[in-house]
């Protein structure tokens, strides 16, 4: 129900319809109750009605509203019992600027800021690098000699190298060792580590006795950690070596023999010079050999101006033999590899100038380098 003129206006507004109820308690006794409505068939026509519940002054209402333009026009009757009804009109012209309501302000909202991460560079991976390790004997090839015989310990060396610093892959780099265009039993064969670091370069060696053959082939593989293969030069095959078969050769009772120093190889000198003279102990103590004393052979080619270091070569184990007076030299070398050693002695025939029989002979220690002597004297006889 609306209060004072019963202008639709002054009404609350909860939409273009709507119906109220009121109670009122008036005194202790009187009370009134009264119920309406409002109803707008278009924008500008409002249509309201009513009935108030009273003792006094009771009766109906009604009324309606129009509004064009800033023009308005009201009307209202109201019932009051036996004192008649009574009738409200009013008219209203709005003019000037339209007063608008203020907005509420607006609470902004919190801006995100955006995270910002930093950029990845992608990792790249540069590929290892093989190359020769440019020691003397492995200057532009991965093997230390191009030919020998089936008892020559063939030591194939390669240089693996990574910018990154990565490591090898578990079991590389690996030597691939062929025959006729087929891989040897056991290939490829794992190398095992000798000397330095990845990113500058690492030594890695793997030592073979061969069947004989010249028709072998060899070259080397490696990947790093992240698997990415290597490349360079000792990843294509090379031909190599030739091997000849090894001829067991019995030295007659009372031949005259001399022992060269051997040449040390990854080993100092001295301890070259040590395994010779253990060959020669162990020559004597067969009883079957006029051994010379190794210091008889300094004096007699210290007379004859003779440079007696470093001779492993025919011709010069021939010059040497002469100059001793015996038959048979030896000469050969001890070299080193990790920490197993390996002796080659080859016997050479002062008149013929022959190589006559090659001998070798391994040992995983310094301690059994003197077994390792014994059991090339005992090939040189037969007993």
């Amino acid at each position: 129900m609306c209060d004072k003129s019963h202008r639709y206006k002054s009404c609350p507004r909860r939409g273009p319809n709507s119906a109220s109820a009121e109670l009122k308690k008036e005194g202790e006794d009187k009370s009134s109750l009264g119920f309406g409505g409002s109803f707008a068939p278009a924008e500008a026509l409002k249509l309201r009605g009513g009935w108030r519940l009273k003792d006094e002054f009771g009766g109906i209402t009604f009324g309606l509203g129009l509004e064009f333009k800033g023009f308005s026009f009201d009307y209202a009757f109201l019932s009051y019992g036996d004192l008649g009804a009574t009738h409200k009109a009013g008219m209203s012209w709005a003019f000037g600027a339209k007063v608008e309501k203020p907005k509420e302000a607006e609470v902004p909202k919190p801006v995100e800021i955006p995270v910002v991460r930093p950029v990845e560079t992608p990792i790249i991976n540069s590929a290892p690098e093989l190359a020769w390790t440019g020691e003397e004997n492995y200057v532009s090839v991965g093997l230390s000699a191009g030919m020998g015989n089936t008892a020559t310990p063939f030591v194939y060396r390669v240089k693996y190298t990574d910018a990154d610093n990565d490591a090898t892959a578990g079991g590389y780099p690996k030597v691939h060792i062929t025959k006729g265009g087929s891989g040897v039993s056991g290939s490829p064969f794992a190398m095992e580590y000798v000397s330095g670091d990845n990113n500058t370069g690492a030594i890695y060696a793997h030592m073979q006795r061969l069947a004989p053959g010249n028709d072998y082939a060899y070259y080397f593989e490696a990947k790093d950690s992240s698997g990415m293969a290597a490349a360079g030069m000792p990843a294509i095959p090379v031909n190599g070596p030739v091997v000849v078969q090894a001829e067991v050769v019995s030295i007659p009772g009372g031949t005259n023999v001399a022992v060269a120093d051997f040449i040390g190889k990854n080993v100092s000198q001295a301890d070259a010079s040590i395994v010779a003279d253990f060959l020669r102990t162990e020559l004597v103590n067969t009883g079957l050999f006029n051994v010379m004393d190794r210091n008889n052979m300094d004096t007699v080619l210290a007379e004859q101006k003779f440079q007696a270091s470093g001779c492993t070569e025919q011709q010069c184990a021939v010059e040497m033999g002469k100059l001793l007076n015996v038959k048979q030299m030896l000469v050969g070398s001890l070299s080193k590899l990790l920490d197993s050693y390996y002796i080659t002695v080859n016997m050479v025939d002062v008149e013929t100038g022959k190589i006559t029989a090659s001998y070798g002979s391994d040992a995983v220690s310094s301690r059994e380098l003197k077994d390792a002597c014994k059991k090339i004297v005992e090939k040189l006889f037969r007993k």
